[in-house]
């Protein structure tokens, strides 16, 4: 514990430094004046349950030397999991990087693809066997070639029998998965359900990046067949807003670099022929966006109702540019979510475990209703 906090006494000092020689405005460019030291997470309410979301990590397992961030933050989960009346943990996908050290010419990376996922195992299983653990496939973690063909190396690394939190047969939160044509049935899309310490049912989905049509045919059909109008549903998936918290269209840059996906839906297309129809979403958690250094390229929220008069409540949290005091993968920052008994209110903070500190801007601490 005093080499960690040493270290990151280190950290901070060394940025005390480097602020020195900026500017206001270029601080405020780049930190938004949002990270402040103010303790340990608390919960407001001991009713309260809550949601950790995990962002990007691919830019901690591509390198060996930062995925001691990451342990920190898994680390964190399990450690606090009864404290915080921690229920779930969901990711936003590009949990590894596509690239690998085999075969990319360039400093960008030190890992294989296969030893990052052999990490992503190592860290994350500190605690998947505490709490139900939901990821989101990313671009990244269908590769540059195995993008084309939709496959992820996820199944053999995190599948159905690896917790009994997530396994039906052992009492876990699964329901159902796509019997995708390619890839057969996966936790890559599945729907799980979820039930709060307060009794209120959760209904995730997660679906994978850039969603086929056929896979959200199978969506609203399995929605259909049962009755989930009591549930408030989640849709995890890896892309869906952009910069402003607007909902990404297929002209964009951001989007058109990833046109091998030809029958893929963007986050327009999900909104107005899924999540605004169904009438059973009450959030929708995404990352990918990172179209610049200005935060508000990954990182956003937005409300909207659906066609039933549901209120939709949409969060961007991605990663890439998160990195703020040493090039470490992304300090450490996560998403809590704490969702009072009340089963109308959450509370969103944006918490370092590596740091020890809170962003406070509005962007990373607000209330949801839904």
């Amino acid at each position: 514990m005093r080499v960690k906090l040493t270290k990151r006494l280190f950290v901070l000092a060394v940025s005390v430094v480097f602020f020195g020689c900026m500017s206001e405005s270029q601080f405020a460019e780049k930190y938004d004046k949002t990270a402040n030291q103010v303790g340990f997470p608390e919960l407001t309410n001991s009713d309260s349950w809550t949601m950790v979301i995990l962002p990007e990590t691919k830019n901690y397992l591509k390198f060996k030397k930062n995925q001691e961030v990451l342990k920190t933050m898994a680390d964190w989960v399990n450690e606090n999991h009864e404290r915080l009346n921690i229920g779930l943990v969901l990711s936003v996908g590009d949990i590894v990087s596509d690239e690998d050290k085999d075969h990319t010419l360039s400093m960008s990376v030190d890992q294989t693809i296969e030893q990052q996922w052999e990490a992503f195992v190592s860290i994350y299983s500190t605690f998947w066997y505490s709490v139900p653990f939901i990821p989101a496939v990313g671009d990244s973690d269908m590769g540059k070639v195995n993008g084309s063909k939709r496959r992820s190396l996820l199944n053999q690394y995190y599948n159905v029998t690896t917790s009994d939190l997530i396994n039906p047969e052992k009492g876990g939160i699964l329901k159902t998965m796509w019997a995708d044509p390619i890839n057969g049935k996966t936790l890559q899309n599945a729907l799980y359900e979820y039930e709060s310490k307060n009794g209120k049912k959760f209904l995730i989905m997660a679906a994978e990046f850039g969603p086929r049509p056929k896979l959200m045919d199978w969506a609203v059909a399995e929605l259909s067949m049962n009755d989930y109008r009591e549930h408030s549903g989640v849709l995890l998936t890896h892309s869906y807003m952009g910069a402003y918290a607007a909902r990404l269209h297929r002209t964009e840059k951001s989007w058109n670099k990833y046109n091998y996906f030809d029958d893929s839906l963007t986050g327009h297309d999900l909104w107005y022929k899924f999540v605004d129809r169904i009438g059973c979403f009450n959030f929708v958690f995404s990352g990918h966006s990172s179209q610049s250094m200005q935060r508000n390229s990954h990182i956003g929220f937005r409300v909207d109702r659906d066609m039933t008069g549901r209120t939709v409540n949409q969060m961007l949290f991605s990663n890439p540019r998160q990195s703020g005091f040493s090039q470490n993968g992304g300090d450490g920052w996560l998403r809590i979510l704490e969702f009072l008994p009340d089963n109308k209110t959450v509370l969103v903070k944006t918490y370092s475990p590596y740091l020890q500190m809170w962003k406070t801007s509005y962007l990373d601490d607000y209330t949801m209703r839904y």
